[in-house]
């Protein structure tokens, strides 16, 4: 299905937050996406009802954390109308509603921790449309992530539909389609595109799916305040990695700050390689492509610099080891590379660094055997 079906979106998607309340809610939820192709007609949506990755220092939102026993009540797509880029406070209009269903009906009983797709929907977007994606939940520990480059909306019981960074959404917006190479941005906030406007698309990873074209498809499943660590220990964030064919790896920057979960510390460098070692072979087993980062330029107080500083010796003799192709990430955002730590837009690169280090990657010739 995932071959069939693969991400037609630019943003990001996975789940490093969950929703809790005393009571079970309603809630009502919208988001704007602007689309990498307007050409299909058919769409399948997919849904995992578990946290990918530790958020802070993973008190309530940790990797493989299932989400509670909740229901879909109804769920609908439509046209949100020509995108801009601006930022958007409030929900625009929406024409052209389809609804979206489950096995034929129009909800669903979701069982901790189970993933599942949507049924097939028929739905053809203008050119240069926004999709805009709503459903209805009610239940409790619903897993989301806070930190969404969309533009998102939601009402809890009878509010009225407004801004807000609680808005549960699918995890991948699939639309029927051939592409040459399905790839992922895997990663942390930096490759989630904290630190960019809201709605704009100008991160990093967003800029290189748009400048790549339709005819590749591309998911984004980086997450803030994620660890490799997250991925290497555990499940539900590594299934989503094994699914396309081209895995970019940008970890290591909360490996360093904040550590594996539950720890309570930064890993060591040995530990850190330890990690990058044990996802690369996990995805060349599934016969996935990786391509590896080095890791960029963040604030590392104290020891942190000094792990920091050692990985970035360590990683090019790492990608030989492991036979992957090697993209220093650090040197396209460092003020003074190769080794200075010193970021000129911002720890969470700004939309001007997500322009330099997507072109940089874009120049470095990466992607010649997938075009």
């Amino acid at each position: 299905m995932f071959k069939t079906y693969p991400s037609n979106i630019p943003l990001g998607t996975s789940h490093n937050f969950i929703l809790c309340s005393p009571e079970p809610c309603r809630i009502r939820a919208r988001g704007y996406f602007r689309c990498l192709s307007y050409k299909p007609d058919t769409w399948r949506f997919w849904f995992s009802n578990a946290v990918d990755s530790t958020y802070g220092s993973g008190e309530l939102a940790y990797p493989d954390r299932l989400g509670g026993q909740w229901k879909i009540l109804s769920a609908r797509i439509g046209d949100g109308g020509a995108w801009v880029c601006e930022s958007m406070t409030e929900p625009a209009p929406v024409t052209g509603w389809v609804p979206v269903t489950f096995d034929g009906n129009i909800g669903k009983t979701v069982e901790p921790g189970e993933r599942f797709w949507s049924d097939e929907v028929s739905f053809t977007l203008p050119d240069g449309h926004l999709l805009v994606w709503e459903w209805e939940l009610e239940g409790n520990e619903i897993p989301f992530t806070p930190d969404s480059q969309a533009p998102c909306f939601a009402a809890f019981g009878d509010e009225t539909l407004s801004y807000r960074t609680e808005c549960p959404l699918p995890d991948l917006f699939g639309a029927k389609r051939e592409v040459k190479n399905r790839i992922a941005f895997w990663g942390d906030s930096i490759t989630q595109g904290c630190g960019t406007r809201n709605n704009f698309y100008e991160h990093w990873s967003a800029r290189t799916a748009l400048a790549l074209g339709e005819e590749y498809s591309f998911w984004n499943i980086g997450l803030g305040w994620a660890r490799g660590s997250d991925a290497a220990l555990h499940e539900y964030w590594r299934h989503k990695a094994a699914q396309v064919d081209t895995v970019c790896i940008v970890h290591g920057v909360n490996d360093i700050n904040s550590g594996r979960f539950p720890s309570g510390r930064g890993d060591t460098a040995d530990e850190i390689i330890e990690t990058v070692e044990n996802n690369i072979r996990f995805l060349q087993k599934q016969g996935v492509r990786v391509i590896l980062f080095t890791i960029p330029p963040f604030e590392y107080p104290g020891r942190s610099y000094m792990v920091w500083k050692t990985l970035r010796y360590a990683w090019p003799a790492l990608a030989a080891e492991m036979g992957v192709p090697l993209f220093d990430f650090s040197a396209a955002l460092d003020a003074r590379p190769p080794y200075g730590n010193r970021f000129i837009h911002g720890a969470h690169p700004d939309g001007e660094g997500g322009r330099i280090a997507s072109e940089a990657l874009l120049a470095g010739g990466l992607f010649t055997d997938l075009l």
